[in-house]
Parts: structure tokens; C-alpha cells; sequence
């Protein structure tokens, strides 16, 4: 498995793509809206098929529930994280076997800014966990978002903290080369990304955008 995504909560999807180009010289791509689901979305390529996900309430669809942030207020920053495989539903059983929390599978689409559907299985990413275990996805036809994405900017390090060593357990499952650094301290997560405008800190918790 390989990570495939990070998931960055926010309340107005416009004006946060404005601030990352301001703050850090992104200027993330609209990718479309998540049609039933209440949001909307828009992405910044971090490596040949790793990217940030914007995502926001869409104020042109009344939903009761709004996939993904929902239980958020908009304010928590980077919220999760998601890896990507080829054999999800044999993946599933594996994780559950080692003591991971997944949720459902299920299917997901959304429609592009050019009105091309995009779509996938994933494991349902509003499943309760209490820590930072990542929810997984398999693309369908081999498309992926990344493939019409220009790269603006880098992965330096993933950094996740739990308390208990114990409790990251499924980062086994990565590949050595994986730019991660594992501490010991409150649960977290964060991401630290290189730009034209030098070095910042993506965390949980948090919407600033500060350097690093």
C-alpha cells in the first residue's frame, strides 16, 4: 500500500484556495463537486500519485449529511489521511485481521470541472477511529486524480504521534522508503511540505499554514 492522499477540512473552499496560493505560491486545481454527498473539492499535486485534498460544504447542495467533514466545524485543518491499493477488498481483511479500524467499503465518484466522472471503492473515511489509522481506496480504470495535476510542491516528512507506540502498528503496512517519522506524544498528524515560498507545517488541530 502507498499513501495516497491527505485530507485538509475547510469551510469555504474558494477563499482557501486563495490563502494557500497567497501563503505558499499553490494554487491548488478545483476538481469538482462530490454530487449527493454535499461537498465539493480541490487538489494540490505532493508527488507522482500523492496529493492534498481540499474539501469544503458545497452551498449549492442541501444535504443532512456531508460526506467526509462531517462532525467537523471547518476549522481542525489537516483531518486524515488515505492509502491507496490495487486489491482493497483483500486488503480489508488483512488490516481487520491486525486490529486496524476500517469502515465499510463502498463506492464513491465525483464529477470533474470538465464534467468527466471520476470514480473508486474506499473504506468508509466517517467511520469513528481514535486514532489516525487511514482509510483505503482503489481506483477505478486505473485513472487517478493526480494524472492532470501539475506538481507545485514536495513531501518532506509525514509525522504521526500516538501515545502508545502500539497504536501505530499499521504503519507497518508502508513501504521503508516512505518519508515518515513516528513520535511518541498526543495523537497526531502532520505533513510537512517544501514550496517555492521555502518549508511548512500541515497539522491537525490547526489552520495555519506556518513555516517551517
Amino acid at each position: 500500500m502507498y499513501v495516497d492522499h491527505f485530507v485538509w477540512i475547510t469551510s469555504d473552499l474558494f477563499r482557501e484556495m486563495d490563502r494557500f496560493y497567497t501563503v505558499m505560491d499553490i494554487a491548488p486545481e478545483y476538481g469538482g463537486i462530490h454530487t449527493g454527498k454535499g461537498t465539493h473539492n480541490a487538489l494540490i499535486r505532493l508527488a507522482d500519485q500523492t496529493y492534498l485534498e481540499l474539501i469544503a460544504p458545497d452551498p449549492a447542495q442541501q444535504v443532512h449529511k456531508r460526506w467526509m467533514i462531517s462532525g467537523f466545524s471547518g476549522t481542525e485543518g489537516l483531518i486524515r489521511w488515505c492509502w491507496r491499493t490495487n486489491r482493497i477488498t483483500e486488503q480489508i481483511l488483512t488490516c481487520r485481521g491486525k486490529g486496524w479500524v476500517l469502515g465499510d467499503l463502498m463506492d464513491g465518484n465525483r464529477t470533474r470541472a470538465d464534467g468527466s466522472v471520476l470514480s473508486w471503492k474506499l473504506t468508509d473515511p466517517d467511520c469513528i477511529r481514535t486514532h489516525f489509522e487511514p482509510f483505503l481506496i482503489e481506483w477505478s480504470a486505473g485513472i487517478h486524480p493526480c494524472d492532470s495535476l501539475e506538481e507545485q510542491s514536495s513531501i518532506i516528512q509525514i509525522v504521526v504521534s500516538e501515545p502508545d507506540p502500539k497504536q501505530m502498528s499499521y504503519l507497518n503496512f508502508l513501504p521503508k522508503e516512505t518519508c515518515l517519522k513516528v513520535e511518541k506524544g498526543s495523537s497526531g498528524l502532520s505533513l510537512i511540505l517544501e514550496t517555492s515560498k521555502g518549508r511548512f507545517r500541515l497539522k491537525n488541530g490547526d489552520m495555519d499554514l506556518s513555516s517551517y
